[in-house]
Order: structure tokens, then sequence, then C-alpha cells
């Protein structure tokens, strides 16, 4: 689960609306408190070993978990200097690893480059930039990770948006917009009887 506290806009202008986002059994949900809405897309099939968190492949690609080994196989990677981007402006001294996608990777399709900054103490991730082919970007500032976190972490983020969920699902005041992957189509003889 994520929880965004500030959202800054591609013009530089930011909002304290925060926002929870939470990935469970396929799903992306997106919870607005301050809007009064819940967003969830079916990114996956059930059962899909597809990781949504994957360089180059999810909403927000983090570096957590990921095999290097992988990382490797689908970009060339170099350390970088750190982004002049507004949002990364307050990370201090960050490590920066700068990633290119691979031809004929599916990152290539869609990615030009993904900067992934990490602190110097604790190397726990701190931000990233993502700039696409149509030179949009994607940028955050993770300002205060975690390496190992108790329950009660969980517990108190998970467990307000598990309720704004819950209530969304009985409050007319709230808006749901749930959207399952389309159903396959399949193809007809075209024939009749």
């Amino acid at each position: 689960m994520l929880f965004f506290e500030l959202v800054i806009d591609a013009s530089g202008h930011g909002t304290d609306d925060a926002r929870y986002h939470v990935y469970k059994d396929g799903w992306w949900t997106e919870v607005n408190p301050g809007r009064k809405q819940v967003l969830a897309r079916q990114m996956q099939a059930a059962g899909s070993i597809r990781d949504p968190f994957d360089l180059g492949e999810g909403p927000l690609p983090l570096p957590i978990g990921q095999k290097a080994s992988r990382v490797l196989a689908r970009f060339e990677v170099r350390l970088g200097e750190k982004p002049d981007d507004i949002v990364l402006h307050g990370i201090t001294d960050p490590h920066v690893l700068h990633l290119e996608p691979r031809a004929g990777t599916p990152a290539a399709e869609d990615i030009e480059s993904i900067d992934l900054l990490y602190d110097r103490e604790t190397l726990l991730p701190v931000g990233l930039l993502v700039i696409d082919r149509t030179g949009d970007r994607t940028t955050a500032w993770l300002r205060k990770p975690r390496a190992a976190v108790d329950d009660t972490v969980f517990a108190g983020r998970a467990g307000e948006a598990r309720t704004l969920i819950e209530r969304a699902g009985t409050d007319s005041a709230w808006t749901v917009d749930r959207k399952p992957l389309p159903t396959p189509v399949t193809e007809t003889d075209g024939g009749g009887s």
C-alpha cells in the first residue's frame, strides 16, 4: 500500500490532497478522501504472476524486490546525476541509477529513461523520475521510506484505506468507479443455421 500526502501536477502546483493506493489480488485502487472518490482498476487477471511495480511495467515503477539480473536484462544501467526536477529538489545528495530500456523490451516501447534515487545512508529508494517517449514525466519523492515495518504501520494506513473503501460502498456521497479487465472477444464462425 502507498499513501501520498502531497500530489504535484505537471505545472509544479502541489496539493495536500491525500490519497491511498492499494494493490491487492490484481486490483489497483486509489482512494481520494478529499473528493470522496474510489477508483479501482483491474491490472491483471487472477493468478497472473505479472508485478505491477516492475520497472517499466506498472503505473509507478518502484525498485523494491527487483532481481538485479532481471533489471540488467531489460535495462542499460549506469550511475547518474540527480535530475533537475521540482519534486526531487528536496532530496539531498542521493545515489542515482539511470536506466534506459534495452531495445525489444516492453519498457522500450514507452519509456525513454528511469532515474532511481537512493538515500546514501540507508540505501532505501527516496525518489524516481520516469520520462516516457512523448516527454511526459512521472516523478515521485518517497519522503519517509522504511526498510522494516511492523504490522501497526499497515494496520494504521491500510486500516484507514479499508475503512474508506467500505464507507464508499454504502455512502451515496462517495463515487466508486470500478473497471475490470475487458472480457476477451471470441471469434465466431459467422455461420448461421
